[in-house]
């Protein structure tokens, strides 16, 4: 595609630098304009896909990022095994905004064509509206096999809270979360709107944080920003070595504190059921 890349009169490379509320309003307000094309390709050139993680990619946690440039190689490895003529994956989920194709869904693929050379991807064009596409994204994130940490589900499931998409049990469905943390999430997004601040422009981590500050008490809402506070302060001493170490530190957290060993076991179990059998499993082999 020649020219300059734009969508609402913004080119790519500025949306990708928006806050994630900012770029979707602007998504949205691209939604009216029209501009003749197929609206119904089959397959699309690599380069001409658009990606806009900062909206569409909710996998925002630290600790899954080397794990998914790791499956974009994997995936790039598998299509350089297969004959020049069947080099393709699943179709990538895309969206038309303007005269743009934007990736929905499948942003390791596509960066596996990259990788592996492939000029041309099979898609399958969204119909719905921007929100739908968030909501579309959100699904096939909170099933995929690649991991979705619990961080990520509670900041997808504040991004759509605050943006107001989706009822309280769709926001539960999609972002893998109980109903009643989303009805925390609302009235923490009611809390702060109520002193003069905007929700949207805060991370669920940053309005646990700024809650905190505004009351010491024990409500409702102590337990996550309490977890936010810990999680703040390891990412502040460790940073990106505690990912790469993550059995190194499993193994120090467990001399340190037990309990807090069987804490994790009893609150990740259930997420965590196929691989903690699959290990029982080759034990008993």
């Amino acid at each position: 595609m020649s020219g300059q890349q734009t969508i609402a009169s913004r080119t790519i490379d500025d949306l990708r630098q928006l806050p994630f509320h900012v770029a979707l309003d602007l998504l949205r307000s691209a939604e009216s304009i029209v501009v003749p094309g197929d609206t119904s390709p089959e397959s699309l050139p690599v380069a001409d896909i658009v990606t806009l993680e900062n909206v569409f990619q909710h996998r925002v946690d630290e600790g899954t990022e080397l794990e998914r440039e790791q499956h974009a190689k994997d995936l790039a490895i598998a299509l350089k095994q297969k004959p020049p003529e069947d080099r393709t994956l699943d179709p990538i989920l895309v969206k038309r905004l303007e005269d743009q194709w934007v990736c929905i869904d499948g942003h390791h693929r596509l960066a596996a064509y990259e990788k592996a050379g492939v000029t041309r991807a099979p898609v399958q064009a969204f119909e719905g509206s921007v929100d739908d596409a968030l909501r579309a994204a959100a699904r096939e994130n909170t099933k995929a096999k690649l991991s979705f940490t619990k961080r990520d589900r509670m900041n997808l499931a504040w991004r759509m809270t605050t943006q107001r998409v989706g009822s309280k049990r769709e926001v539960s469905q999609e972002a893998g979360i109980s109903t009643s943390q989303v009805g925390k999430m609302r009235k923490m997004r009611e809390d702060i709107e109520a002193v003069g601040e905007k929700p949207e422009r805060m991370t669920y981590r940053e309005a646990m944080s700024f809650l905190s500050d505004t009351s010491a008490d024990r409500d409702e809402g102590w337990e996550d920003r309490q977890i936010a506070d810990f999680e703040r302060r390891l990412s502040k001493e460790f940073g990106k070595s505690l990912h790469k170490n993550a059995s190194l530190f499993a193994t120090a957290l467990g001399n340190f504190s037990p309990s807090a060993v069987r804490a994790i076991v009893q609150d990740y179990a259930k997420e965590h059921r196929e691989a903690i059998e699959a290990i029982l499993g080759e034990e008993d082999e």
